[in-house]
């Protein structure tokens, strides 16, 4: 079995490397976020999969289902599932498995659906190693959200952090006060 999983192994080499990167093509309008649709995905993981000898198999579970009244008063359903993929060589009929979970939210019957579409593309996302070009733990609304906010001098009232700076050649951490409109300045630690 060990040369079967090396042979495997040398395939998804090659498949990694076609799909290295996959651009965000959509954009979440709402949210004010872009990502990388599960469209986008396939279409570079099934070329690159069937060009290298690799066939998939993907089987699906729902791991819950709730439903939630929304402040409207409408019923929406969050459904999350888990998508396992084994992976197999055509040659030699060695395989591996991923898998990944997904969650879909939806006032109509679409729930599930989203789920299942999400689940598969984190599976191939998390599996080879694809980028979107972007950390999503680069966002520096909720680092800003982390930092304790500080009293403002002028009301009394919350001054959001707003970030690092530099004043008089030292360290500076700012804060700014929504109801006075007035940076402040605390020296950072």
């Amino acid at each position: 079995m060990a040369g079967d999983l090396a042979g495997l192994a040398a395939k998804l080499c090659t498949v990694m490397a076609a799909c290295r990167i996959v651009s965000k093509d959509k954009e979440n309008s709402q949210q004010r976020y872009k990502y990388a649709s599960s469209d986008a995905v396939l279409e570079k993981v099934n070329p690159a999969l069937t060009e290298a000898g690799l066939a998939t198999v993907c089987n699906l579970e729902v791991l819950d289902r709730q439903t939630r009244n929304t402040s409207s008063g409408s019923t929406w359903e969050l459904c999350t599932v888990r998508a396992r993929i084994t992976i197999i060589d055509t040659t030699t009929g060695a395989s591996i498995e991923t898998e990944g979970i997904g969650q879909g939210y939806d006032g109509g019957d679409k729930s599930l659906s989203k789920a299942q579409t999400q689940a598969k593309k984190y599976a191939w996302l998390l599996a080879l190693n694809i980028s979107t070009g972007e950390d999503p733990e680069a966002d520096e609304r909720t680092d800003r959200a982390q930092v304790p906010a500080e009293i403002c001098k002028k009301c009394g009232g919350p001054a959001g952090y707003i970030g690092d700076g530099d004043f008089d050649g030292k360290p500076v951490k700012k804060y700014f006060c929504e109801e006075c409109r007035i940076e402040t300045r605390k020296p950072a630690t």
